[in-house]
């Protein structure tokens, strides 16, 4: 699972901790895909008991998600590099956006810019 290589690379990113995932990579990786006119929500859902991160958007009625999450654990070795999680989000999602009725067929680009962990630069 995607986890595993998540843990690869050099890491800053806590998958256990919502509002961090959400504000560092999820925000700015939907928001590069779908216009503020059309997004309604971005849940983000973290189940450590089951070892399962899920992220979706509701965007004009419809919701959007990929259909697998990625594998979470709360070992001491968790920690996952946040520039890497962002880009397959990215990916994940602009394909299912293009399966949906929001953009059917449209394949959406965009950039995002993964923030720092709290307390840096970014802050």
């Amino acid at each position: 699972m995607i986890g595993d290589s998540l843990r690869a690379m050099p890491a800053d990113l806590n998958p256990l901790d919502v509002d961090e995932v959400s504000r560092r990579v999820v925000d700015p990786v939907i928001k590069s895909l779908v216009r503020p006119d059309e997004l309604e929500g971005i849940p983000v859902q973290v189940d450590a008991a089951m070892g399962d991160l899920r992220v979706a958007l509701l965007a004009c009625g419809e919701w959007v998600a990929p259909p697998l999450g990625w594998f979470v654990t709360d070992d001491d070795d968790h920690l996952w590099d946040a520039e890497r999680f962002a880009a397959e989000l990215y990916d994940r999602l602009r394909d299912e956006l293009t399966e949906s009725r929001l953009s059917w067929g449209e394949l959406r680009d965009g950039e995002y810019e993964v923030l720092g962990p709290r307390g840096g630069a970014d802050d």
